[in-house]
């Protein structure tokens, strides 16, 4: 495997969640890339967490994700619901 999501990983319940969670990126204002590591971050037994970047422009998305690190009690609940 080379780190590419491969046709047989394509499932209709992955792509419901995904659909779920882009409802919560525009509700944030906050492009999903942004809203993974925060949410991450959130959980104080978490320490730190290994970003990869294969490009600047990931590496932008993450740093700008420090900008919006709050999440109101709706938007946890709603991404722990979608993610079971």
């Amino acid at each position: 495997m080379k780190g590419h999501l491969r046709i047989e990983e394509v499932l209709s319940e992955r792509i419901r969640k995904i659909i779920q969670l882009n409802a919560i990126e525009h509700q944030r204002n906050q492009l999903l890339a942004k809203i993974a590591l925060p949410w991450l971050l959130k959980d104080n037994q978490i320490t730190s967490v290994l970003i990869g970047a294969s490009s600047v422009n990931p590496l932008h998305n993450n740093i700008d994700s420090l900008q919006n690190l709050d999440f109101t009690k709706t938007d946890l609940l709603e991404i722990e619901n979608i993610l079971g």
